[in-house]
């Protein structure tokens, strides 16, 4: 099993904790050994970049956008998004596997 200092599955949920960086350059999401970064084009303004964060990150992990959402740090930078009805162990092996 992975172990992550931002990744948590409790309830066959997946919590990752995210740090987001909006109205960058480029969309890209950079994952260390402590953190996950979200770098995303739009601006933080009436939810573009939370928009924009779950759009991105559902596309790059192939993860249906019914599937994830926000459950905190919705008018902060820092944010916990909820992954459910994935199969946990795949998703974890495209989260770090493609980034480390």
């Amino acid at each position: 099993m992975f172990s992550h200092p931002s990744i948590e599955i409790r309830n066959d949920k997946l919590f990752l904790s995210v740090r987001v960086h909006p109205k960058s350059s480029v969309n890209r999401i950079d994952v260390s050994d402590f953190s996950i970064d979200v770098y995303v084009k739009e601006i933080a303004d009436k939810g573009k970049a939370n928009r924009s964060v779950l759009s991105y990150l559902a596309k790059t992990y192939k993860i249906p956008s019914s599937s994830i959402s926000i459950s905190r740090g919705l008018k902060s930078r820092n944010k916990i998004v909820v992954i459910k009805d994935q199969n946990n162990d795949l998703l974890l092996k495209k989260i770090i596997g493609k980034h480390i």
